[in-house]
């Protein structure tokens, strides 16, 4: 089993796109957001699947290596259908979506339950770096709605 601690500092910025829906059964009884779902987690999500969501939103490559070779899934999913990858590259966190695409190829095609890939995240935030990292492992059968899409983003940034 892995113990991790918990970080609470907030010393890093978190990229544009940090605004959640919130709901009530996300907010503690001070009325701040449950930590767990502001990193993509829900109730129902693993001790271990929370650690992911949690490494990789805050980018920390080294912590999801480390819990990918503890057999930690690189793929798991929120009620949302949000996976660490999107996670991660939805800050730009080119290092960490290289350790998950390196355990899962496959995770660059998968979508959450709005139809966005983590492609979206990244061209959405003009992250060049992590564009081009998921470029380079998709197959992404749609490229002229990409191409729009990518030009229309970095117009706007």
């Amino acid at each position: 089993m892995i113990l991790l601690e918990a970080d609470n500092s907030r010393d890093q910025s978190y990229g544009q796109n940090d605004s959640l829906d919130v709901d009530d059964s996300s907010v503690n009884d001070s009325g701040s957001m449950n930590e767990d779902r502001w990193y993509g987690a829900d109730k129902g999500s693993s001790d271990e699947d929370k650690a992911m969501f949690i490494a990789s939103r805050r980018g920390q490559a080294e912590t999801v290596r480390l819990l990918l070779s503890q057999g930690i899934s690189a793929t798991s999913r929120n009620e949302q259908g949000v996976h660490p990858l999107q996670l991660a590259a939805r800050d730009g966190h080119v290092q960490t979506v290289q350790a998950l695409l390196q355990f899962a190829p496959w995770a660059v095609e998968l979508s959450d339950c709005y139809g966005i890939i983590a492609l979206d995240e990244a061209i959405d935030i003009g992250s060049l770096d992590t564009v081009a990292v998921l470029m380079s492992k998709g197959t992404f059968s749609n490229l002229y709605t990409l191409s729009e899409r990518l030009v229309y983003a970095f117009e706007l940034n």
